[in-house]
């Protein structure tokens, strides 16, 4: 009885051992001179907009986080009618293991796209 006692609280207190890297992922179909922005949450929880000039692709890995942390990226190309077509992705590690995809959206006619996910 008293092992099964220890073993639980070891693993209840382990949990807190476990972080997390999440790694954010943008693309546009953008023509040259065309502004992108990407938005996203920082490992503090507060959100950053980068904007760039051309650059078609993005991907940024923040972290560690602890587990319940909200990810969230928004790609778009404001005041730009005659673009269309955006990828975002998200993506988790645990504990330094490979990167596993757990969010994505895209479409050939999007004129912005985001993704939200809980770590879990």
């Amino acid at each position: 009885m008293l092992f099964a006692l220890l073993s639980s609280l070891l693993l209840i207190s382990c949990e807190k051992c476990n972080y997390y890297y999440v790694k954010y992922e943008a693309s546009g179909n953008l023509k040259d001179g065309q502004t992108f922005q990407v938005a996203f949450n920082k490992a503090n929880g507060e959100r950053e907009t980068i904007w760039f000039t051309s650059q078609k692709e993005y991907e940024v890995v923040v972290g560690p986080v602890e587990k319940g942390f909200k990810a969230y990226i928004y790609a778009n190309c404001p005041n730009e009618a005659n673009v269309a077509g955006f990828y975002t992705g998200i993506s988790v590690s645990k504990n330094n293991k490979p990167f596993n995809y757990v969010m994505s959206s895209s479409g050939e006619t999007f004129l912005e796209s985001f993704c939200e996910y809980t770590v879990k």
